[in-house]
Formats: C-alpha cells, structure tokens, sequence
C-alpha cells in the first residue's frame, strides 16, 4: 500500500544539484525529504484517517527547515563516512551554512507544492485555510513523469558539468 517516502522528490533534487553543483547539498536535500515525510509514516503507522497534517503546512515547513538547518551538517557528515567506507566514493564538498540554509530552503519550497498537488489532505495554508488550491491541477501520472524527466535531465547535466570541468 502505502508508501511514505517517496523517490521522486530527489528528482528536482537532481536537477538542482545539476545546476548548482557545489552550491546545493543533495545529501541535505534529501536528509530534509526525509524528516518531511516521517510525519506520514508516524500516520500510516496509528491509522490516521489523515497522511498529511501538521507538516504540511506552511508553518510546518517552516519548523522542518529549521530541524534540517541544525542537523544537516552531522547528517551530511555520517552520510559522506558511509559512502567513502562502503562505496569508496569521496565526496567533494562540505557545506558550510550557506549552502545547508540554500539546500533546506530549495528543499520546502518544493516539497509543500509536490504533496499539494498529489495529496487531497494536504492544507498548506491551514490555520488561515483549510482547503488544496493546488490539489490535482496536473494528474499523479504527469507529476511522476515529469519529476522522472527532471531526475534524467538532473543526472545528463550533472555528469556532462562533471566531465567538462576535468578537461578544463
């Protein structure tokens, strides 16, 4: 059945990091798709007749952000171990502030209208209203495809940008 965290965000996230290089985390970005949705999966766990409250809403994407700020940096740190130990890849970057803060806030603002758009029980704008403004302006099936296309398009451009910078 239910699935709480879902894959396709890291599509936009892809394409971010594909533009933004050094600039954007896609470790944070994801680390903040993560706590995002672990709301969902406390939901699904207790059987709550709503997969989407408190979280996603404006407010609460203010206080994930923040979560996200403070531990970013020891999540990015204990994810760079795990990959130079296990996969003997070595990540180049290490975030400083700026770039946590940058990937945190590219990370909300397209998180909250990704769920709008595909979940009926999502209120960004809850406590100032109740209803989805953006609640099916594009079917699931167009959103996934297209957050597939960004990942496709993401990973072309990453790995061109990669290649090029080396014959530079």
């Amino acid at each position: 059945g239910k699935m709480p965290f879902t894959p396709y965000h890291g599509g936009i996230g892809i394409l971010l990091k594909s533009f933004f290089l050094k600039r954007f985390s896609l470790i944070i970005f994801l680390w903040l798709q993560f706590l995002y949705d672990v709301e969902v999966l406390f939901n699904i766990l207790l059987d709550s007749n709503r997969l989407h409250s408190w979280s996603h809403t404006i407010l609460g994407m203010m206080v994930i952000a923040l979560i996200s700020c403070i531990t970013g940096k020891y999540i990015y740190e204990i994810f760079a171990k795990i990959l130079n130990d296990i996969v003997k890849i070595k990540l180049s970057e290490h975030p400083n502030r700026k770039i946590i803060i940058f990937s945190v806030m590219l990370g909300v603002i397209t998180h909250l209208p990704l769920d709008a758009i595909m979940h009926y029980d999502v209120r960004p704008l809850f406590p100032l209203a109740s209803n989805n403004p953006l609640y099916g302006i594009v079917s699931v099936f167009t959103l996934h495809l297209g957050l597939l296309i960004c990942a496709v398009i993401g990973l072309i451009v990453w790995i061109l940008r990669l290649k090029l910078k080396k014959y530079r």
